[in-house]
């Protein structure tokens, strides 16, 4: 009976561990358990070898997942439908308020600037944006930091420090960023669109939020706003109203591990919001005029559509309005000389769309801005009198497009013009509109016909559903009101009856889009030859011209096209330049009626006057081109043989110089850029001039002027070539033919030497320039450290690093702690002949305050933070400036085209830096610091400081507070200077 007893027992062990070892071989990883469901998302472009996963965890959040080991960066996002249309009224912007203060520490990384610091340190970018009812983070990091950024991230979405003193000090960046946003068209534009909808819809909140209104509403709730923001936070910030994407160079295994252990504890309050109306139910019918700030005249048809809550629905119908075929709206009303561009944008709600048709308009159309909108109408009275099998013929032409460009959509080509571009944001916004089907395709792809869904539509766009809305200087005796926040003068008044008649019964010719010529109807990825992939080669050297290839294989069949076209002109600011600018203007502006498709083809065309940075083109007319590589040599001989042809009128040429004069007359707030160009101003030995100047130039141009100068550009002195991506050299070659005749004539070749020299700041000096610009709602204030020539490697190479480490540093300090301006930080500038570093602040702060802080900050704090670093701290700031000199495909096609194409052909750069890089020590950047930076002796600088009032620019040496001398125009200025080395003519 024992022994019975134990086999009974022995038994039940063995069945016991079989049953434990089956646990074992099926049980799924300990995060699984927080994973509700898991969907592979299959429906995406045939280049895309990204594996997609769509999770939903326990906690409601939904992720997407995306694994792709070609990457270069890993990126991260998360939305929240919580935006400022959830405002408390007492509060408004404190969505936005809240979206600031949640990157400022949290209970395991309570340092402020703590997640910014990793991020920055780490090769990445961060940013945020607070819509009406949605706000989203994002942010892309070096893939082997990741693992630290996520944790960081989610402690910042689970238990924020949202503490008073966090919160005050936070406040005035928020204030700063309202001021600068004060002087804005666009934003004043929205502003009184928002207080004069309807009075009970939040779309009348203050979405941006001040330091005043947030201290009123302290004071009316008789709370702190440390208090009230995490009320907000514990009630919004719910996972199951948030969607995260995670995209890196990882398995998905890793990527969904580090997903689900950061975010599955997020707490579910399982908050559900109904969708709020339209905001102008009762608003609509309205005329209003909006006094602008600039010398711009706009005009808004904007209409609230019910039920419509997706792009994917309005895509089709914002296709054929914004088509520019002849028997169109847009070509209808460009052939009055009324508008320079169309634009058609909409903004999709849970419960509604709003639909905004912008015309930027001439003097003439201005006046004309009555007829427009009546065009307009009976345009959309036209659009429903067709039939489905109209509709159904241009859908079919216009689907095939979208599917040929969704095949090969490609990131990496995205990623060529915008650079902090977070692909991953694009897919959590999807989720949280589409099905799990269409995250990728959605916002992307035409879906099928539907032309119920259009009727519907069409049938909202009607003149009782609309709005008008006019910006003009020329209504400055025709305002009544003021906007609250942004002090925006307009006038509201009912459109008339009999206009409203009118609009509805109007009738004009028109016809829909045709058959798209510019699809190419076979695109095939062709193979690549080896000897043209490692950089670019010279297959073309003929007495006017040059042709270089490089061949590259992303799996998209494209090309890009780039052509320097040297002619006589003497620089951007001269007469002649100013008149190439016109005349590329109105080349622009004619050659949209030939390729009015190309937009809706995957065809981009580009001219410009080259200005600055590529020393080597200075001067050059720019034509850039990217298509489908079948297509190009086509489009590229009806680009060329229209530069030939086309001609200009007086009528059309005063519409060219009225918008070159607006550009040149915008008083936008300066930025680095402008900064920059200033600095350029002072140190280049040419006739660039202000932008008021330019205006007195543009003012003496006539007909004529152009005609003449229209010749001599068409008869190039050099023209360079450069061809890169997924194209044979017979394709190559065939558009060289076309851009670049071949010519028996021996004339001058332009080359680097004859170009305008630069100068360079003696060693010990400093020099200021102050301008004053009365339009602007801050000042700002540069400190440019000039170093010294590009062609020192090592130099070079320190101040990149050396930058890297000020960054976020200086976002730290300047901005965070000593509350200087909401833009704050520290940029290299380098061109082809000299480099530096500049330090910038946008303020509304005294300038002399702020000029000694920066200055305290660069010789001060920096000084004692880069010897007080760790090896550790130092070593992954180096790394992360070694990993973008690592031969990561798209940017290093950029840089192989640049060196190209501006007088250096120096195709090993980047691998020297590289080398140098890897043996640097914090002493070798202490030093640098020291000899640039902090030695007075040593250091050169140029202090840039523009006012916000009226005044004189003045120019001179030592600081604009304690000035050693004043000079009275540049040219007495660079008397004390001495030229740089002109730079070899190595590429030729």
């Amino acid at each position: 009976m024992v022994t019975n007893s134990r086999a009974v027992v022995l038994v039940l062990l063995s069945a016991a561990l079989l049953v434990f070892i089956l646990i074992l071989c099926f049980h799924r990883p300990d995060y699984e358990v927080y994973v509700v469901s898991s969907e592979e998302i299959t429906k995406k472009p045939v280049v895309d070898n990204a594996s997609y996963i769509s999770l939903r965890l326990r906690n409601d959040m939904d992720v997407i997942i995306a694994s792709d080991p070609s990457l270069e960066d890993a990126e991260v996002a998360l939305c929240v439908k919580v935006g400022s249309w959830s405002d408390p009224v007492e509060l408004q912007g404190l969505a936005h308020f809240t979206e600031h203060v949640l990157f400022l520490g949290n209970k395991k990384y309570p340092g402020h600037g703590d997640f910014i610091s990793h991020i920055q340190s780490n090769g990445g970018t961060l940013n945020a944006r607070t819509g009406k009812e949605r706000t989203c983070y994002f942010f892309s990091i070096d893939p082997d930091h990741l693992g630290t950024a996520m944790d960081m991230f989610g402690w910042m979405m689970k238990e924020p420090l949202i503490k008073s003193e966090t919160v005050m000090s936070e406040l005035q960046n928020v204030d700063s960023e309202y001021k600068r946003l004060m002087n804005q068209d666009g934003r004043r534009v929205e502003a009184v669109d928002s207080e004069t909808s309807d009075p009970d819809h939040p779309q009348r909140m203050f979405d941006c939020g001040s330091s005043h209104n947030m201290m009123q509403g302290v004071e009316i709730l008789k709370s702190p706003l440390h208090v009230e923001m995490r009320k907000f936070y514990d009630r919004y910030y719910s996972s199951n109203s948030m969607a995260l994407g995670v995209r890196g160079p990882f398995d998905t295994e890793t990527l969904k591990r580090l997903a689900i252990k950061n975010f599955h504890d997020v707490k579910n309050t399982r908050i559900r919001k109904d969708p709020w109306p339209s905001p102008y139910r009762n608003t609509s019918g309205k005329e209003i005029l909006v006094m602008a700030v600039r010398d711009v005249d706009d005009l808004y048809i904007r209409f609230s559509l019910s039920n419509v809550t997706t792009a994917s629905q309005t895509a089709f119908l914002k296709m054929i309005l914004r088509s520019e075929h002849s028997g169109g709206l847009v070509k209808k009303i460009k052939d009055h000389l009324w508008i320079s561009t169309l634009s058609i944008y909409d903004e999709n709600y849970a419960g509604s769309t709003t639909m905004s048709i912008e015309f930027h308009l001439t003097k003439e159309g201005l006046k004309n801005r009555n007829k427009i909108v009546e065009i307009t109408f009976a345009y959309l009275n036209f659009l429903r009198s067709r039939t489905r099998e109209e509709f159904q013929l241009v859908f079919s032409d216009l689907r095939a497009v979208e599917e040929l460009e969704f095949k090969f959509f490609s990131t990496k080509e995205l990623r060529k013009t915008r650079r902090d571009y977070v692909y991953i944001l694009d897919l959590v916004e999807n989720r949280m509109t589409y099905d799990i089907d269409h995250v990728i395709s959605g916002s992307r792809l035409l879906g099928d016909f539907q032309y119920e869904n259009l009727l519907y539509i069409l049938s909202q766009l009607k003149p009782e559903n609309c709005r008008v809305l006019a910006v003009s200087q020329s209504f400055a005796n025709e305002t009544d009101k003021v906007e609250k926040y942004y002090h925006a003068q307009y006038k509201v008044r009912d459109i008339l009856p009999q206009t409203m008649r009118l609009w509805s019964a109007a009738q004009d010719q028109f016809s829909l889009p045709q058959k798209n010529p510019l699809v190419p109807r076979e695109a095939r990825v062709v193979d690549i030859d080896p000897a043209y992939s490692e950089k670019p080669v010279l297959i073309a050297n003929r007495s006017l011209s040059r042709l270089w290839l490089l061949q590259t294989d992303f799996g998209v069949p494209k090309a890009d096209v780039t052509v320097y076209w040297k002619s006589s002109i003497d620089g951007p600011d001269s007469k002649a330049g100013i008149i190439a600018e016109l005349i590329l203007r109105a080349f622009q502006r004619s050659l949209s009626d030939k390729l009015y498709m190309a937009k809706d083809s995957g065809i981009n065309v580009r001219s410009s006057l080259k200005a600055k940075s590529s020393f080597g083109n200075y001067g050059s007319l720019m034509f850039s081109f990217n298509a489908y590589s079948s297509v190009l040599p086509g489009v590229i001989k009806l680009v060329f043989r229209h530069f030939n042809d086309f001609t200009l009128d007086v009528k059309t040429l005063g519409v060219i110089k009225d918008f070159y004069r607006i550009s040149l007359a915008d008083s936008e707030l300066y930025s680095t850029v402008e900064h920059g160009n200033i600095q350029e101003r002072l140190l280049l030995k040419s006739n660039l001039t202000t932008k008021k100047l330019k205006i007195q130039l543009l003012d003496t141009i006539n007909l004529e002027d152009v005609r003449s100068l229209l010749t001599t550009v068409r008869e190039p002195r050099l023209v360079k070539v450069f061809v890169s991506g997924n194209i044979r050299r017979e394709t190559a070659e065939e558009m060289f033919d076309v851009i670049a005749p071949r010519s028996s004539k021996d004339v001058y070749q332009a080359s680097c030497e004859d170009l305008p020299r630069k100068y360079q700041l003696p060693p010990g000096s400093i020099f200021y320039y102050v301008g004053y610009d009365e339009n602007q709602s801050q000042r700002s204030v540069t400190t440019y450290h000039e170093i010294g020539p590009s062609s020192v490697d090592n130099e070079v190479v320190l101040r990149e690093l050396l930058v890297h480490i000020a960054s976020p540093e200086a976002f730290n300090v300047l901005r965070t702690k000593e509350q200087l301006g909401y833009g704050a930080g520290v940029i290299s500038t380098q061109d082809s002949r000299s480099h530096g570093l500049m330090t910038y602040v946008e303020t509304k702060n005294d300038t002399q305050y702020v000029t000694d802080r920066v200055f305290n900050f660069m010789k001060v704090y920096l000084k004692d933070y880069i010897r007080g670093m760790t090896r550790a701290q130092f070593n992954q700031h180096r790394s992360a400036v070694l990993l973008k000199k690592l031969h990561k495909p798209i940017k290093r096609v950029e840089r192989l085209g640049a060196e190209l194409l501006d007088c250096n052909c120096d195709y090993t750069r980047e691998k020297r830096y590289a080398e140098i890089l890897s043996q640097l020590t914090v002493d070798d950047v202490a030093e640098f610091h020291q000899k640039y930076v902090v030695d007075n002796r040593s250091s050169k600088v140029i202090v840039t400081v523009i006012e916000k009032e009226d005044g004189t620019a003045q120019i001179g040496r030592g600081l604009p507070s304690q000035p050693e001398e004043v000079y009275t125009n540049i040219a007495d200025f660079q008397k004390e200077l001495q030229l740089l080395p002109a730079i070899g003519n190595t590429c030729r």
